[in-house]
């Protein structure tokens, strides 16, 4: 009777053993399926996020590119610097050669005036050689680059710089055996201006180079 009681007890114990470990191997696998589901969302998630980013970027850069602006190419020789004027577009330095001072490019958007108004009040700020007949102190050309219309402009002699920036009719300095070389381009957003001032000496070094500047005008 002993014997039977004690295998009795034997076959309980490892009836519950058997329950116990049947159990835990189905939460388990409850446990791990739900990880998997709630892993699949967040993956989605992430391809969306990267195709909106993706598409908002080119479009952007595609309307930037579609834009009507002036496009243009310096001279290798010429320095980019930081406009002295909030006025100013963009502004490059131009050296001059041995013991001769540098020349400024300055460039401008949409300052006002017409194309002869400008060119005038450029004039009138040099003091032409007393025989006016001189054929190298003044010169004016226009010409078509790139279907661009582009009016050039090239002035030699004594130049009243202002002594204050923009006060045209304030004090001046006169500067003599300076030169203007300048060119106002014509587009559809307006009049772009193209102006250096220097010694005589540093602007006719940098005259080819001007030239082929304005060569590489481009509108997008």
């Amino acid at each position: 009777m002993l014997q039977v009681n004690t295998w009795y007890y034997r076959f309980l114990i490892a009836l519950s053993i058997i329950l116990l470990v049947s159990c835990q191997s189905k939460e388990t696998s409850k446990e791990l399926t739900n990880t998997s589901i709630q892993s699949q969302p967040s993956s989605n998630t992430s391809q969306v996020q990267k195709g909106n980013t993706s598409q908002v970027q080119k479009g952007n850069t595609s309307q930037v590119q579609k834009s009507n602006n002036l496009n243009y190419t310096a001279a290798s020789g010429w320095i980019r610097q930081q406009p002295s004027s909030s006025m100013r577009h963009d502004q490059y330095e131009l050296p001059g050669p041995k013991g001769v001072e540098a020349a400024t490019l300055a460039i401008f958007k949409g300052i006002g005036g017409s194309i002869s108004s400008n060119i005038d009040r450029w004039k009138k700020q040099f003091v032409v050689p007393p025989n006016g007949s001189d054929p190298d102190s003044v010169r004016k050309e226009s010409k078509v680059i790139n279907q661009i219309p582009v009016h050039i402009v090239a002035v030699q002699g004594t130049y009243l710089k202002p002594q204050m920036p923009m006060m045209m009719d304030g004090p001046k300095v006169e500067l003599k055996n300076y030169a203007l070389l300048a060119a106002i381009a014509e587009t559809k957003d307006g009049l772009w201006f193209f102006k250096i001032t220097g010694p005589e000496k540093t602007v006719m070094m940098w005259q080819n180079d001007f030239d082929n500047f304005i060569g590489t005008f481009r509108l997008n």
